[in-house]
C-alpha cells in the first residue's frame, strides 16, 4: 500500500510511529473500545496497478537484462536510462497491450514510477522514440549475449523451435509493413516476425522481415545466419510444414543442422516409392471432401 502522510496533526503522526514500533517489537497495540468506535477508516483515492507488473519485472531482472542493456545501450547525458524505458514498454506489451503512445498514459497508472523511481512526466513519446532506435543499434549483440545467458542459467535444451508470426499496425505502420489478410480474414498492414526459441520458450533469435515476406525464406535466412553457432547445430530443430518441401528440406540438409517438419501430401511420393499413399483411399470420405485438399484432411 501507497499512502501520503501529507497534512497529518503532529498527534496522527506520533501515533503511527508508536504503532510501526510496535510493529518492529512484535508488540500489540490496542485502542480504547471509545476512541476506536469513533475512528472512520480512511477510504483510498486512487489504486496503482502492481502485481502483474512486478511479476514480469521480477522475470526481466531474473535474465539480468537490464544490465545487459546498460552494457549495451549507447551512454547518454539522461535522467533516465534507457533499459527502464525498455523495461516498462515490456511490462506494458504484456499486461495492457497499446501503442507506445499508450504506454505514457498507462504510466502514471501504475506502480512502474515507485518501483523505478522515474517521475512519469519522465515516460513520455519522445524518450521511448529515442530508446527505440538506440535498441535498434544492438539488435545483434543482443541477441548473441542473451542467447549465452540463457544456456548458462538454464543449461543445454532437448530442442529448437523456429516459426513465423505477424503483428498488424492501425493506420499505415511502418516502412516495412505490407496489407496483407491475415487468419482474422482482415486486410491489415502487418509485418512478419521470425522467432527461435528452445523446449522451454526462452527467446534465442528474432528478427522483423517485410509484411510480404515467403515464409519459407524467412525462415532460411534464420537457418543460415545461426548455422555456424554450436547450440544450434547440437540440438534438432522443429519446424512446421512450410519447410518440407523437397526443395526446402535440400537447403537446410546443405547446411548440415539436425531438423524435424511435416512434408506435404503431394510432395510424398518424391522421397520414396515405398511409401503407401493409397494405403487409406478406401476410406469413405463425406461428401464433397476431396482427397487433395490437405487442410481438410487435416481438421477430419
Amino acid at each position: 500500500m501507497i499512502a501520503s502522510l501529507k497534512g497529518c496533526s503532529e498527534l496522527e503522526v506520533e501515533n503511527l510511529r508508536r504503532a510501526l514500533k510496535a510493529a518492529r517489537n512484535g508488540q500489540t497495540v490496542v485502542l480504547p473500545e471509545v476512541v476506536a468506535s469513533a475512528l472512520r477508516p480512511r477510504r483510498p483515492s486512487a489504486n496503482l496497478r502492481y502485481l502483474d507488473i512486478a511479476v514480469v519485472l521480477s522475470v526481466i531482472r531474473w535474465w539480468g537484462l537490464p544490465e545487459l542493456l546498460a552494457e549495451l545501450m549507447p551512454s547518454r547525458a539522461s535522467e533516465v536510462r534507457g533499459g527502464d524505458v525498455v523495461e516498462a514498454l515490456v511490462c506494458h506489451r504484456c499486461t495492457a497491450p497499446g501503442s507506445k503512445l499508450a504506454s505514457t498514459r498507462w504510466y502514471p497508472r501504475t506502480a512502474r514510477a515507485e518501483l523505478q523511481g522515474i517521475r512519469p512526466r519522465r515516460f513520455n513519446n519522445t524518450r521511448i522514440h529515442r530508446v527505440l532506435e538506440d535498441l535498434e543499434t544492438i539488435e545483434g549483440p543482443l541477441q548473441e549475449r542473451h542467447a549465452r545467458r540463457v544456456h548458462v542459467k538454464e543449461g543445454a535444451c532437448a530442442f529448437l523451435f523456429l516459426d513465423c508470426a505477424d503483428a498488424w499496425f492501425e493506420g499505415r505502420g511502418p516502412p516495412m509493413a505490407r496489407e496483407r489478410v491475415g487468419k482474422s480474414g482482415v486486410p491489415r498492414q502487418q509485418v512478419g516476425i521470425v522467432l527461435l526459441c528452445d523446449d522451454r520458450g526462452c527467446p534465442l533469435r528474432w528478427a522483423t522481415v517485410a509484411g510480404d515476406h515467403h515464409e519459407a525464406d524467412s525462415l532460411m535466412a534464420m537457418i543460415r545466419r545461426g548455422a555456424d553457432l554450436p547450440w544450434l547445430r547440437e540440438v534438432p530443430l522443429v519446424l512446421d510444414r512450410a519447410m518440407g518441401r523437397s526443395v526446402t528440406m535440400a537447403a537446410m540438409l546443405s547446411v548440415g543442422i539436425r531438423f524435424a517438419t511435416a512434408v506435404p501430401v503431394k510432395e510424398l511420393g518424391s522421397y520414396s516409392p515405398r511409401i503407401p499413399l493409397g494405403a487409406f483411399d478406401h476410406i469413405d470420405l463425406p461428401d464433397g471432401v476431396n482427397r487433395d485438399d490437405e487442410e481438410t484432411l487435416e481438421r477430419l
